[in-house]
Order: C-alpha cells, then sequence, then structure tokens
C-alpha cells in the first residue's frame, strides 16, 4: 500500500461527532497520518514491529500501522466512545484496545505514536504521554506544538536521543463553540525520539 492509498483509507475511517476541550480532542488530519506512518514503516519501526498508539482517538494511527504491516497494535484511549468507534474502524485488524488513563499504560513495544494533548487547555498535559512513551517503547514517534518545540527538545533530550525532527502542519477543524473559522493550519513538529530506558 502506497501513500496516496492509505491515506484515501484513513479519509474513510469514523470519526467521533463531539469532543472534549479539557482533553484538548480533534482528528490528526489523514495525509498527516499517512506521512508519519510511511516514515516509521520506511524507519523499519512498523512491519512485524509492536505499536503503541497513545490516545488513539479514532484509531487513525493504529489502522495505519496495522495495515502496513506491525505484528500488534495496542491503541490506548481516556475516552471510551473514541475507544468504541477505533474499534470499529479497525475491525478484523490486528489492534487491541484499552480505555484507560495514559499513566496505567504498561507493557513494552519497538514503537509508539502519539498526538497528545498540548497543553493549551490543562498546562503540562502533553508529559505524561511523552514520559509513558518513552517508558514503553524503543522508539516515539510524537507531535508537539512547533510554539513549545525548544522545551519539549530538551525535555525528550533528557530522556532519550532525539533522531530526527520535521516541521508538519495540522489542519484543525472547527470542532469547539469557541472556533471562530471552519478549520485552521497549526504548525506542528514531529519528534523522533529512542528512548534511553532498556527495554
Amino acid at each position: 500500500m502506497d501513500k496516496k492509498q492509505l491515506e484515501i483509507s484513513i479519509q474513510k475511517l469514523k470519526c467521533k461527532d463531539s469532543f472534549f476541550n479539557s482533553l484538548e480532542q480533534y482528528d490528526t488530519d489523514p495525509p498527516v497520518v499517512a506521512d508519519v506512518v510511511i516514515a516509521a514503516f520506511l524507519e523499519g519501526n512498523v512491519s512485524g514491529r509492536s505499536v503503541l498508539d497513545l490516545g488513539t482517538g479514532n484509531g487513525a494511527f493504529a489502522y495505519a500501522a496495522s495495515m502496513l504491516g506491525a505484528s500488534i497494535v495496542h491503541a490506548v484511549d481516556i475516552d471510551a466512545e473514541a475507544i468504541t468507534i477505533a474499534r470499529e474502524n479497525c475491525y478484523g485488524l490486528n489492534v487491541e484496545f484499552e480505555n484507560c488513563d495514559v499513566n496505567d499504560v504498561k507493557g513494552n513495544f519497538d514503537t509508539c505514536f502519539t498526538n497528545p494533548p498540548w497543553g493549551s487547555v490543562r498546562k503540562d498535559s502533553d508529559l505524561p504521554f511523552l514520559d509513558v512513551a518513552l517508558r514503553t517503547s524503543r522508539t516515539v514517534y510524537s507531535i508537539l506544538n512547533a510554539k513549545g518545540a525548544e522545551f519539549t527538545r530538551n525535555y525528550l533530550s533528557e530522556r532519550g536521543q532525539i533522531l530526527r525532527e520535521t516541521q508538519l502542519t495540522l489542519t484543525i477543524k472547527h470542532r469547539y463553540p469557541h472556533h471562530r473559522k471552519e478549520k485552521v493550519k497549526v504548525k506542528a513538529v514531529l519528534f523522533v525520539t529512542a528512548s534511553a530506558v532498556n527495554h
């Protein structure tokens, strides 16, 4: 499956109708999901690997990783409705689901994908996701706010080795009453980090 085919299939996935602002929920746009997972695949971190999708939402990263040959995908979200939708989207694929708080996640994985809350509603709400990702997974692909890139770079560098950074643009659709536009473009950074934890 090439990138365009993967992107088209991700676009067909079901999404939630309502979102929790306190959790900073939004869909990661399909082109970004496809780009990130294809890149991880080419770097040898998807096919035949165990994958953690931390804050799975509608299951887009879990779906993409499974479609590209992950041996098993463990998808986690605190939102039970999101888990229900993600399970439906990944029906028939080798994806297992867990409805729990990020801090309760356990296990050992080769690769983690996470687009966590960025801390704009609750300060530092992204940090537990990064801590758990690096504690449980050898290589972490994390999408974070470009505005906080310097802090994030220092935080990750103290807990592992940053292998690369890639600039991204996310399209955030109108999801909450305080949103003024139908969609906005937001600058983000993909950090790929090798954990310092001996897994």
